[in-house]
């Protein structure tokens, strides 16, 4: 499930891009599957853990991993355990404010890391990159053929090495990286992991965010860095987590 739950996780305290609104979402579930064993979790949790289990974040203690997506998602792994927080709701990553008196979120709040680390704000890029002209040709081209600029059109562009689109791509990685800086200051993790459609583009998001992250991550050159890579088990990783935390959560096996 998307969204802030309770530490039990059986409500849906807010989830801002769906209409879930202190919703008890376990209890409605047990109503319609009786007899059922059922466990909810964050989808973004769920994704990390199974990144941390089986995926890109093996013989680790401590990873981040975010999610690239219509928002962003977050999953906090410290010293081999979830990180959940005293409410339930830690890792909500996306939430986090980054630009002072930023773009509105649909948290009800402004400046969140979403609203420039998503897909929709790649897509948002790349429509002013198309605008201004220049490198942004290609961008416009599509837009005109497609009717709107999307994730096929602009992810196509960023295969073929289009300059508007890469562009777009860089403005989206500067952020993530200013974002890890901070994130990296308060969790220490030894991997930033990254997850989502967006993380398709692989090394070519990467290096702006590693780029951008040392240019802003306190103390550089005077302690280990992390590693950034890209998700392993991409959309199966929350199908996997989740039956992952089901099982302990039932001592299955």
């Amino acid at each position: 499930m998307p969204g802030f739950l309770d530490a039990q996780r059986e409500r849906v305290y807010y989830a801002p891009n769906i209409s879930f609104r202190d919703v008890p979402l376990r209890a409605l579930l047990a109503e319609g599957l009786p007899g059922a064993s059922i466990v909810i979790d964050n989808d973004a949790n769920a994704a990390g853990w199974a990144e941390f289990r089986f995926g890109v974040g093996r013989g680790v203690s401590d990873m981040v991993l975010l999610t690239i997506g219509t928002g962003v998602g977050g999953a906090i792994v410290a010293d081999g355990r979830l990180l959940r927080g005293g409410f339930g709701v830690a890792g909500e990553i996306g939430h986090a404010s980054l630009v002072p008196d930023g773009l509105a979120c649909g948290c009800g709040q402004h400046g969140c890391i979403e609203q420039y680390g998503s897909g929709r704000a790649l897509l948002r890029f790349a429509g002013e990159i198309a605008d201004a002209g220049g490198v942004g040709l290609q961008l416009a081209a599509a837009r005109r053929a497609d009717g709107a600029l999307d994730a096929t059109n602009v992810g196509r562009l960023i295969a073929e090495g289009d300059p508007g689109a890469l562009a777009a791509l860089g403005q989206l990685g500067g952020w993530l990286g200013r974002a890890c800086a901070s994130l990296g200051a308060v969790l220490d993790p030894r991997v930033f992991a990254f997850g989502g459609g967006v993380a398709a583009a692989g090394e070519l998001l990467l290096e702006p965010i590693r780029e951008a992250f040392h240019a802003h991550v306190p103390a550089r050159g005077f302690h280990p860095e992390p590693d950034f890579r890209i998700a392993e088990l991409v959309n199966d990783a929350g199908v996997v987590g989740a039956a992952d935390l089901a099982r302990a959560r039932f001592a299955v096996g």
